[in-house]
Order: structure tokens, then C-alpha cells, then sequence
């Protein structure tokens, strides 16, 4: 018979309502334990469980025993046994809810699948999204180092022609400031030549205006001797008598016309020579004009390159302002530079602490690691005693086995479910057996796991170590690197002071040099202010003879005495000129004499100067010398520098390698990283695979407790049909009483005590048996209470008396196993939350991790370009250094004096040209123009 129920009647303790309720609460528990993970699953269990529980309960009410039942006809006079149904494992129910909960679980895992795959698919997305970025990222930095690169390049030629210009400006900016110096001295003497040349023209046109007054004069005389005549011709046709004496006046007045007409052609020549000589003199002032318009085009030609080299030079002083303002930006950067330095050095020293730190948070991960894995190894452990317990449980089925073989050898009714039971047992054995495998391979698989993790760990661990003394080579190398410039900036401190002395040393002789130069120039100057006296003196001692020769010649002119007044006017004028050039002439001398007193103080002076000078000079030779050794030592720093820069560079791409080895590393720490949490993900699943034999497992103990239960309902029945058996013994006793019939029934009688021992000894085997059963139980309990860690307490169970008192013991049990059991619940609630707890933190951490690593790639970067930006700023640092000492050279001439030799023989060269055909000119003036060699000889002087 498949479906086995039995209907009897017993005790009101031992009631159908108890049974059922047991049935209830184990099916909820069962359910409970299935879909405790799950609510919805539980829900949806239930709701296909309890209807057609419902519905097989109903059936089963009305139908009564269809399928055959078990039992023998009780008395319905006690009427305190209720009807009580117990369905077999192998029940429709059971089995269609077996087969709701498997295709629930068949679909919640094709879910869980179908979110696996699309988890992986983004993933991969992701991973293919975040390979496009970073080569996106690539690619700018590449065409961001290549701009960089240009404008460099750019930039550098920039620089190149800005300090070839400046050169060429600086080299033609001498010759500029000579031309410009030379046309203003020619334009200054032109001016003086043309004043004097003016002055003696208005000396000239008086001159002539005296002549022509002179001649006016004659003119009217000779006007009044006609009139006189016409007069005297007049008297004579009237006075004949006085024709003698008008002949003799007439002759006189002819002889005083001829002379008239005599001087005054005498002075229409003179007139005529002056005329000539205005007309020579104007075209010699339209020369001058014309060679003063020549130099006054040059001197605007020359003011207009004057004024383009003013603009050279405020543009030259412009950029050498921009270069001052490059240089204090540079030095500005500089101390940004050192300073980002020292927040960069901070930073290494935060990273470094951090580094221990996180070494620190990996260790205390690595410990958090070995306790997970003690766990994971006592949950292994606890996993091979539940396997000892199932290998417990099912010794107790095989003894419950052959128990059941013996109730069914007894009762023919229970062997086909006896067969049920076995082929059930056998595919349970089964089942059991793939899960021993398969619990076995994921064993193997998690040590493989843990192997590999390991290995994974020491890995980490050594390239950690190697990234630590990386770091400490680097220290050490930037640590040199910053006594290296500290040295150099010492050493570039002391030549600029020995610089400076230098240059104060050069302008302290210089200085000097213009002093002399300045006394040279007022000496130069005194003579010549004497030479033209000397000149001048001359000129007027000329003038003196030509009138004192004049002088002469009116003298043997009598006639004309107003001449001579006049003449004596003249001599007078000239001998008080005379007179006064006397006296200018012993005041001279007296010049002279102080002159020539002060040029031999000038020369003592000059003598001790030039002492000065030697001293300065031999001083200057040391100087040169200390700067020649300081440069010597600049080369040696600097070939020290280029050392330590090419050290720099080894170190930089040793750097480069080592971080290239490091995002490596980290990339195959990231891959291990994903392989690890796949492989700690799986023996998560692994565990949720347990929980769930571990769930079917218990399912199977409620089951056993539910053939328990049938047992002792079988024990109870017995216990009925001996109480049936009494009441027919009495029954027989009281109703035949009869001799015949006697033997009988002592033959019954003794029939029914041999069962009756043959049923004491059974029952007695079965409460042997449940005995031992509940002690089994009892212990596999007290061992799943210890490997759950839940409080458990010594059970003695005494042995019963009778089956009331065995199902008083097996309620309580079954109470504190309730009880326990949700205690068990609450501890599995507990260690769950316990569990996504540590889930959490372990996240966080890795987390955190994540973002320290991130954090130290940044860092790593920052301090790369870093030193980039502080090379390049020491690269232009010493560029525009190179800058500052020419402009340097350029403002304070050292330069010129070092570079400029063959530029300034070359534009000493070209004066020299100019003053020797200037000199040509003058000469060639000289000889055009006589009457103006004595300004054209102050010319030559003034160029000489």
C-alpha cells in the first residue's frame, strides 16, 4: 500500500490533534529551513503547500481509507480516540510540493544565472569602455608631450634670434653713438664757420656802405664843382675882366675833378675788388649753406637712427625689463618649484606613513584572511562532522531499516512501503554520495584557491618590498641631487659677490679713467682756446700793418685831411684794440702760465693715477686671475652638474621602469585581485550549496522524527490491541463459563500469553530501540549545539514506563528542540548579519585600498612631473642666468670688453676713414677758399 493511513483510538493524550499539529510544525519547519533565505520562495511554498494540504485533507476526511488501510476495528464505546491520519514520505502532496520547491528553485537559479551573465557582460563593457578611455588618455598625453615639445622648440628659437638682434643692436649701437657724436662736433664747427663767416660779411656790406657813402660824397662835390663851373663860365661871359682868375680856378677845379674822377675810379675798383670779393664770399656761404643743409639732412638722418636707436634702446631696456621681470617670475617659480618640492617631500613622507599603514591594513587583512580561513576550515570541519552525522543518521536509517523489515515481517501490510522506503533510502544514498563528491572536488578547489592566493600574496608582498627600496634609492638620489644644488647655489652666490666686487672695482677705474679724460678734454680745450687767441692776435696784428700801411699811404696824401682824421680814428681804435689785445695777450700768458702750472700738478696727478692705475690693473689681473680659477671651479660644477643631472636621468629611468613595473604589478594585482574575489565568491556559493544540503539534511531528520512518531504510534497500537486482547479474555471469562468450551479458552488463554510475552518482548525491543535512537539523536544534537557554539545542557533520559510516559519525554524534547532550534535561527540570523558585516568591511577596505593605490599612482605622478617642471625650471634658470651676465656685460660694457675688440678695431677703423676725408675736405676748402684757412684750420685742429 502506497499511501499508509492509519485510524485508531487511544488515549485523549495521545490524540490525532497533537499528531497533526507535530505534522504541521515539522512541514512549517521544513518549509522554514528551505526558504529561510529566501522570503519570497517561502511565500510561494507556502501558498502551493497548504491548499493542497487543504484539499488531501479533505479528501482524505471524506473518502476515508481508499487506499487501504491498516487497523482493527476498536470500540467506539470509550469514543475518546479521535481519527488520526499520517501520510507516508512518498504522499502526492509531498511529492508535488517537492516538485513546486524544485522548479522554484530551478527558476530562482536560471534568474541567478541570467544576473550572473548580464553582471559579466557589463562587466566586459566596462573593462572595454575603460581600455577606450585609457587609450584615449594615451593619445592626449602623447600629442600633449609633442606640444610641449613645439613650443619649446619654438620658444627656444625665439630666444635664439631675440639674442642674435639684441647683439647686432648692441654691436652697431657704439658706431650709432661715434657718427652721432662726430656729425654733432661737425654740425657744431659748421654753425661756428657759418657765424664767423656772417660776422665778417656784415663787416664787409659796412665796409662797402662807407665806400658808397664815401663815393656819394665825391659825387656831390663834383656836383658842386660843376655847378661851380657853370657858375665861373656864367661870370666869365659876364666878367671878362676876371677870365684869368676863372682860368686858373677852372684849371684848379679840372685838376680837382680829374682827381676826383681819379679816386673815384681808384674806388669804383676797390668797389669792384669788394663786389668780387662778396660775390666769392657768397658763393663761399652758399657752399657753407649748402654743406650746413647737407649736415643739418645728416644731422636729422642722424637724429632719426638717434631716435630708432633711442627706440632700440627703450625696447632693448623694455626687453631687458621683461627679462628682469622673466628672471624674478623665474626665481618666483623657483621658490613655487621648491616649494611644491617640499610639499612633494611631505607628501612621500605622508605616503610613506601611509604605505606603512596600509602594509599595516594588509597585514590585519592577511590576519582577517587567516581567520576567515580558520573558519572556513572549522565550517570544513564542521562540514565532515555533519557528514559523520549523516553517515550517523543513516546507520540509525539502515537499524531503522531493518526495524521496519521486522515490523513488516510482522505486518504484512507495511511491505510495499517497506520497498518505497528502500528505493528511497537507495536514491538518498545516491544523492548523498554526488554531494560527497561534489563537496569534495570544491574542497579540492578551495585548497587550490588558498595555494594560489597564497602564492598571489607572497608575490605582492615582494614586489612591495621592492617598491620600498625603490623608494628609499630615490630618497637617497634626490637627497644628493639637493646637496648638489645647494653646493652649486653656494658656489653661483659667491662668484656673483665676486662680481659684483669686480664690477665696482671696474667702475671705481673707470670713473677714473673718466676723470682724466675729463682733465685731458679741458687741457685740449685750453689750448685750443689759445690757439685761437694766438690766431685772433695775428689776425688783428695783420690788420694793424694793412692799416698802418694805409696809414702810410694817406700820409703822403695830404690833401685829403678828413681821411686822415678818420684814418686817425681808425689808428686810434685799432691802437686801443691793439692795447686791449696786449693786454688779453700777458693775460693769456698768465693763463698760460697757471695753465702749464696746473698741467704739471695734472701730470703729478696723472703720474700717481697711472701708479693707481698699475695697482688697479695688477689687482685687476688678480681678480681676472680668482675669476679665472671661480670659472675653472664653475666648469667643474658644472661637469659635476652634468654628472649629477645624467645620474638624475639613470635614476628618472630606472624610475620610469620601476613605476612601469609597478602599474604592471598592479595591473596583475588587480587581475589576481578579480580571480581571488571570484574564487572567495565561490566558496561563498559553495557554503550556500552546504546550507542548502544542510537544509535537505535536516529535512531528511524530520523526516526520520516523522517515522519516529509513526513507530510510536505502532507501539501505541500494540498497546491497544492488548488492551482489546484483555477485554476479550475477560469478555470470554464472564459470557463462557462452561466446562466444554473451557480448554478452549485456556488454550486461547495460553495462545494469548505466549503473543502477549511475544508482544512484551517486542515492545521491550522497541523501547530498547527508541532508546537508543533518542540517546543517538540527543548526541548528534549535543555535537551540531557544540560546532554551532549554542549553549547546551546534559540530557538524561530515563528509561519510561509506559508509552505515555515516552511521549511526555518525546514532547518535552521535541519543545527544547523547538526551542533550540530557534535559538539556532537566531544565531544563524546573527552570523548572517555578522557575516554582510564583515562582507562590508571587507569591501570598504577593499575600497579603501583601492583608493590609497589610486592615490599613490596620483602622488606617483605629481612627483614625476614635479621633477619635470623642476628640471625645466632649472634648465631656464640657468638660461636666463646666462641672460642676466650678457645684459649685465651689455650695461656695465664688460662685455664689449671681451667681445667687442674686433668691432670696435672696425669702427675705429671707419672714423679714421671719415676724419681723413673730412681732412681732405678741409684742405681742399683751404685751398679754394684762403680768406677762411684760419677757421678751416680750427676744423682740422678740432679734428686732429
Amino acid at each position: 500500500m502506497r499511501d499508509l493511513i492509519v485510524k485508531i483510538n487511544t488515549d485523549a493524550v495521545v490524540g490525532g490533534v497533537t499528531t497533526a499539529n507535530q505534522q504541521l510544525t515539522t512541514n512549517r519547519n521544513n518549509s522554514s529551513r528551505l526558504n529561510a533565505d529566501d522570503p519570497a520562495v517561502s511565500s510561494r511554498a507556502l501558498s502551493l503547500t497548504v491548499g493542497p494540504l487543504r484539499q488531501d485533507d479533505a479528501d482524505s476526511t471524506d473518502d476515508g481509507s481508499d487506499s487501504g488501510t491498516a487497523g482493527t476495528p476498536t470500540s467506539q464505546s470509550a469514543g475518546y480516540w479521535p481519527d488520526l491520519e499520517v501520510l507516508d514520505p512518498d504522499h502526492p502532496i509531498l511529492e508535488r510540493f517537492q516538485a513546486n520547491l524544485t522548479h522554484l528553485l530551478d527558476e530562482e537559479d536560471q534568474q541567478l544565472t541570467l544576473k550572473i551573465l548580464e553582471a559579466e557582460e557589463k562587466r566586459k563593457c566596462i573593462l572595454r569602455e575603460k581600455k577606450k578611455t585609457l587609450a584615449g588618455l594615451d593619445e592626449m598625453k602623447r600629442l600633449n608631450e609633442r606640444s610641449r615639445v613645439t613650443l619649446r622648440k619654438e620658444k627656444e628659437a625665439l630666444e635664439v634670434e631675440k639674442a642674435k638682434r639684441l647683439q647686432v643692436e648692441c654691436d652697431l649701437l657704439p658706431e650709432k653713438k661715434q657718427r652721432f657724436e662726430l656729425l654733432q662736433r661737425d654740425l657744431r664747427d659748421a654753425q661756428s664757420a657759418d657765424n664767423l663767416l656772417e660776422k665778417e660779411l656784415e663787416i664787409g656790406r659796412k665796409k662797402i656802405a662807407a665806400i658808397r657813402q664815401r663815393l656819394e660824397e665825391q659825387q656831390q662835390q663834383l656836383a658842386q664843382a660843376r655847378g661851380r663851373l657853370d657858375q665861373g663860365h656864367r661870370e666869365r661871359d659876364s666878367n671878362q675882366a676876371c677870365k684869368l682868375l676863372q682860368d686858373v680856378v677852372i684849371n684848379q677845379l679840372l685838376a680837382d675833378v680829374e682827381a676826383a674822377e681819379w679816386k673815384r675810379n681808384q674806388m669804383e675798383n676797390t668797389l669792384l675788388d669788394e663786389e668780387q670779393l662778396t660775390a666769392g664770399l657768397r658763393d663761399a656761404i652758399r657752399g657753407a649753406h649748402a654743406e650746413i643743409a647737407a649736415i643739418n639732412t645728416e644731422k636729422i638722418r642722424l637724429n632719426q637712427s638717434w631716435q630708432s636707436s633711442l627706440l632700440a634702446l627703450q625696447k632693448n631696456n623694455e626687453a631687458l625689463a621683461a627679462v628682469h621681470q622673466s628672471i624674478r617670475n623665474e626665481e618666483a617659480r623657483r621658490e613655487e618649484i621648491n616649494r611644491c618640492w617640499a610639499i612633494g617631500e611631505k607628501e612621500t613622507t605622508e605616503l610613506a606613513s601611509k604605505r606603512t599603514n596600509i602594509q599595516f591594513e594588509l597585514g590585519r587583512l592577511e590576519r582577517k584572511i587567516t581567520n576567515l580561513e580558520t573558519q572556513w576550515q572549522s565550517r570544513e570541519a564542521q562540514k565532515s562532522s555533519d557528514d559523520e552525522r549523516n553517515r550517523r543518521l543513516e546507520s540509525i536509517i539502515r537499524s531503522r531499516e531493518e526495524e521496519l523489515q521486522t515490523l513488516i515481517r510482522e505486518a504484512e501490510l507495511l511491505a510495499k512501503s517497506e520497498s518505497d522506503a528502500l528505493d528511497r533510502l537507495q536514491a538518498q544514498r545516491c544523492k548523498n554520495k554526488t554531494l560527497e563528491a561534489a563537496i569534495l572536488d570544491q574542497v579540492y578547489r578551495s585548497v587550490a584557491c588558498d595555494q594560489e592566493a597564497q602564492a598571489i600574496y607572497r608575490h605582492i608582498r615582494q614586489m612591495e618590498d621592492n617598491s620600498t627600496a625603490l623608494d628609499f634609492e630615490i630618497a637617497k638620489a634626490e637627497s644628493r641631487n639637493g646637496k648638489a644644488l645647494l653646493e652649486r647655489d653656494n658656489l653661483e652666490k659667491e662668484l656673483q659677490e665676486k662680481r659684483k666686487e669686480l664690477e665696482e672695482k671696474e667702475a671705481q677705474v673707470a670713473l677714473k679713467d673718466g676723470q682724466i679724460k675729463q682733465l685731458e678734454m679741458e687741457l685740449g680745450e685750453q689750448q685750443k682756446l689759445l690757439e685761437r687767441k694766438e690766431m685772433h692776435w695775428v689776425r688783428q696784428k695783420t690788420m694793424l700793418d694793412e692799416l698802418l700801411a694805409t696809414l702810410e699811404e694817406n700820409q703822403a696824401r695830404t690833401e685829403e685831411e678828413r681821411v686822415l682824421r678818420v684814418l686817425q680814428e681808425q689808428l686810434d681804435q685799432i691802437r686801443q684794440a691793439t692795447d686791449s689785445f696786449q693786454r688779453q695777450w700777458s693775460e693769456t700768458e698768465q693763463q698760460l702760465l697757471q695753465v702749464a702750472m696746473t698741467r704739471d700738478l695734472q701730470a703729478v696727478e696723472e703720474g700717481k693715477l697711472r701708479d693707481e692705475i698699475s695697482v688697479r690693473e695688477e689687482k685687476k689681473k688678480r681678480l681676472l686671475r680668482e675669476v679665472a680659477g671661480l670659472k675653472h671651479t664653475q666648469l667643474q660644477c658644472k661637469r659635476s652638474i652634468h654628472g649629477w643631472r645624467e645620474y638624475l636621468q639613470q635614476l628618472d629611468a630606472r624610475l620610469a621602469q620601476q613605476t612601469a613595473n609597478k602599474e604592471s604589478l598592479e595591473r596583475h594585482n588587480q587581475h589576481f585581485q578579480r580571480q581571488w574575489q571570484i574564487h572567495l565568491e565561490e566558496p561563498e556559493r559553495k557554503v550556500h550549496r552546504v546550507r542548502e544540503e544542510i537544509v535537505q539534511l535536516r529535512s531528511q531528520k524530520s523526516n526520520l522524527e516523522i517515522n519516529l512518531c509513526d513507530l510510536n504510534k505502532v507501539m501505541v497500537l500494540w498497546t491497544g490491541k492488548l488492551a482489546d486482547i484483555r477485554e476479550a479474555q475477560s469478555y470470554y471469562q464472564a459470557e463462557r463459563s462452561d466446562a466444554g468450551s473451557l480448554a478452549l479458552l485456556q488454550a486461547e488463554k495460553h495462545r494469548l500469553q505466549v503473543q502477549e510475552v511475544q508482544l512484551r518482548k517486542d515492545q521491550e525491543l522497541l523501547n530498547h530501540q527508541l532508546q537508543k535512537a533518542v540517546l543517538g539523536r540527543s548526541g548528534l544534537n549535543t555535537k551540531a549545539d557544540i560546532k554551532t557554539g549554542v549553549a547546551h545542557k546534559t540530557r538524561i533520559v530515563k528509561e519510561p514506563v509506559d508509552s505515555n510516559a515516552w511521549y511526555k519525554i518525546l514532547s518535552k524534547e521535541i519543545t527544547k528542540r523547538r526551542k533550540e532550534l530557534v535559538k539556532l535561527k537566531q544565531s544563524i540570523s546573527e552570523r548572517k548579519t555578522v557575516n554582510a558585516e564583515l562582507t562590508a568591511q571587507r569591501d570598504s577596505l577593499r575600497d579603501s585600498l583601492e583608493m590609497d593605490r589610486n592615490r599613490l599612482e596620483q602622488l606617483d605622478h605629481n612627483i614625476a612631473e614635479a621633477v619635470v617642471t623642476k628640471r625645466r625650471g632649472i634648465s631656464t634658470l640657468v638660461n636666463h642666468q646666462k641672460w642676466w651676465r650678457f645684459y649685465d656685460q651689455l650695461k656695465y660694457g664688460t662685455y664689449r670688453k671681451k667681445h667687442g675688440a674686433d668691432a670696435l678695431a672696425e669702427a675705429e677703423s671707419r672714423a679714421r676713414k671719415k676724419l681723413i676725408q673730412l681732412l681732405k675736405v678741409t684742405d681742399r676748402l683751404a685751398c679754394e677758399y684762403p680768406h677762411l684757412e684760419a677757421q678751416l684750420n680750427d676744423i682740422r685742429d678740432s679734428l686732429n
